[in-house]
């Protein structure tokens, strides 16, 4: 045993209670204890290894093909949040904010039908809740989670809803219905749903809340239209409630067939300045029109046609009012009138059709450029650059134009449509055909069309194209494992002493179970020690790799080392290398440095060994790569 070098010297050194623990009756057998570290030579356990235990232990039994250890458990989440808002008993309304203080990750919160999650920012999740559908009491829960699962223990609020009413504004009550109907509805948010006499017939997503809704299959008579207030998904529709009784004439059945474009914008701009109204006529009879707004008032018309044969007809609106002043912008209603006398009586018929005026041009922010610079050369670092900007509405064209410093277009990036918020392309520095552009100033602006034709082009953002590209560089350090340990990880039952072996200054010795425990955890199995290197400052990192020198302490048994990589959060990773027994250089994984090296620069990891293995390590060696910009 001799060979396993200065450090280890017969039990007997000990005295007599090293020689009791080793020879008890109690303990496993086991002959390595014929040889132990000298006292004074220990590693102490590190004040703060209390938080790596539980990754070490269970990254060391993935390694080793095991189950992870049962410890892990111990992390289920227990706590549970408390509900700040809205507080018992409140009274909300519209989308109303939701908060928890927790000490937890993040926290699942459940309500009217509902459940999502809010991160947990300095001890608080703030999210927002959306009442409309709702009425009267309701309850708001709240439960603590991480990332793999949610506790248990809940906390629940009972608040009241309180949305302000809704209110059909037309038809009014007792008015009289032709083909089709024009329905308008004061709504405070939400969306609304329309039901014909019990039946769903319509939804009204997003203010203003009008459309147009058929009634030419209904009976002559007196017939119910309701509407309810609902979430914007309509998952839930059980919110305020408004009706009208009204009633549908099916004497002449004039009908509009289209009114397009249904949106249109008469400003002068040349796009969609006019719409066009289709309509059938089912016999001769005197025609007129006018135009309603949403709540329902006249503000053109009624224009009378004079006598139509039955067949196809058609009439153009300009967009204006009474004296020909320009409608504002608006949701409006085109109503068509019929009559006709026939033996005496006055036969009547009318059809309405939804249309509405956009007279104004879609908002867009300033575009921001992420990152600022753009190196288009294809090495895999900033590549392309990604433009954003913000839409106040829907748009059906949407399109980034880039210019060089002389105010020339580079490239044209088209969207098409797209939806009210944040919106981003991509550009990678080239033209269209693929050539990359000059190094220099550009400057990127966003053009957005609407559905009534109104154009507008926001101010430019700046960016930047250099012709700079990745060049790489290759190094290696070489560290002593005594020296380089800036901390440690012994569980109860384990040891780190040094030096490992004769003319090995500086090495370590990792011995696992030292203390013989009959039944120890994976945790008190741990016998590690961490270790850091800085490397030099870069814009990318290429791959970092361990290389270790170190062997079994013990000739003739089949021990084996363990090494694990820090993550660049400074968790342990599931990266690293299983050492055999054979004292040589060992190599573990192969990984990319941007995954490992921290904000400082630092690299780190922890060798050692788990499973009552003991193992000896006189050096780490670590090759990396990095990238400057040249």
């Amino acid at each position: 045993m001799a060979a396993a070098g200065a450090m280890l010297v017969v039990a007997s050194a000990w005295g007599g209670q090293a020689s009791s623990a080793i020879g008890s009756t109690d303990s496993p057998s086991d002959n390595r204890r014929t040889v132990t570290p000298t006292p004074g030579a220990r590693l102490a356990p590190f004040a703060e290894q209390a938080k790596v235990l539980d990754r070490l232990a269970a990254s060391s039994a993935r390694l080793l093909g095991a189950e992870p250890p049962q410890r892990v458990a111990t992390l289920a989440v227990t706590t549970a949040p408390d509900v700040t808002v809205p507080v018992e008993g409140a009274s909300v309304a519209g989308e109303t904010p939701v908060e928890a203080t927790s000490t937890a990750e993040r926290v699942r919160f459940s309500s009217l039908g509902r459940l999502w999650y809010a991160d947990v920012l300095d001890g608080v999740a703030t999210s927002s809740l959306q009442t409309w559908g709702a009425t009267g009491s309701q309850q708001l829960s709240a439960v603590d989670c991480d990332a793999e699962g949610c506790g248990s223990e809940a906390d629940t609020v009972t608040f009241s809803v309180a949305n302000e009413p809704v209110q059909v504004t037309q038809p009014v009550a007792g008015q009289e219905l032709g083909s089709s109907a024009v329905v308008s509805v004061n709504a405070p948010g939400g969306s609304i749903r329309v039901w014909l006499d019990g039946s769903q017939a319509l939804d009204l997503a997003v203010a203003p809340y009008q459309g147009t809704v058929e009634t030419g299959g209904l009976a002559e008579g007196s017939h119910t239209i309701t509407v309810t207030s609902c979430d914007s998904d309509y998952l839930l529709c059980d919110g305020q409630a408004d009706s009208v009784e009204v009633t549908v004439r099916h004497s002449l059945s004039p009908e509009i067939v289209d009114l397009k474009p249904r949106i249109f914008s008469p400003n002068g701009d040349g796009r969609k300045e006019t719409a066009t109204v289709s309509y059938r006529l089912d016999t001769l009879q005197d025609v007129s029109w006018q135009i309603r707004d949403r709540l329902g008032e006249v503000v053109r018309g009624p224009v009378s046609l004079g006598s139509q044969k039955a067949g196809a007809h058609s009439l153009i609106l300009n967009g204006k009012g009474r004296a020909g002043v320009r409608l504002s912008s608006g949701s409006y209603a085109f109503v068509l009138s019929t009559s006709k006398a026939v033996g005496g009586e006055n036969l009547v018929g009318g059809a309405e059709r939804s249309f509405a005026i956009d007279v104004r041009a879609p908002q867009i922010d300033r575009p921001k450029a992420s990152p600022k610079v753009i190196y288009p050369v294809k090495d895999g670092y900033r590549d392309s650059i990604t433009l954003r900007t913000y839409l106040n509405e829907d748009v059906t064209t949407l399109k980034a134009r880039v210019r060089d410093s002389a105010g020339r277009i580079v490239r044209t990036l088209r969207l098409g449509s797209a939806p009210e918020g944040r919106r981003s392309v991509n550009w990678n520095g080239r033209r269209a055909s693929g050539a990359v552009v000059a190094a220099g100033n550009y400057t990127v602006t966003f053009q957005a069309q609407d559905r009534a034709g109104n154009r507008r082009t926001s101010r430019p953002g700046a960016l930047k194209v250099s012709a700079k590209r990745l060049v790489r560089h290759t190094g290696s350090q070489t560290v002593i494992p005594k020296a380089n340990a800036i901390a440690t990880a012994i569980g109860d039952c384990s040891v780190v002493a040094y030096p490992a072996r004769t003319g090995w200054k500086g090495s370590l010795t990792h011995l696992s179970n030292f203390y013989l425990c009959l039944d120890p955890s994976d945790v008190d199995l741990l016998a590690f020690t961490r270790h850091q290197i800085s490397v030099p400052k870069a814009v990318s990192y290429g791959r970092f790799r361990v290389s270790t020198y170190g062997g079994r302490s013990v000739p003739g048994f089949p021990d084996k080392g363990l090494v694990f990589y820090e993550d660049r959060y400074g968790d342990v990773s599931n990266w690293g290398g299983l050492l055999s027994p054979r004292t040589v250089w060992h190599g573990s994984d192969k990984v990319d440095g941007d995954k490992l090296v921290t904000s400082r620069d630092k690299f780190r990891w922890w060798g050692g060994t788990s499973n009552n293995w003991w193992y000896d390590i006189k050096s780490y060696r670590v090759t990396y790569a990095w990238f400057t910009l040249g």
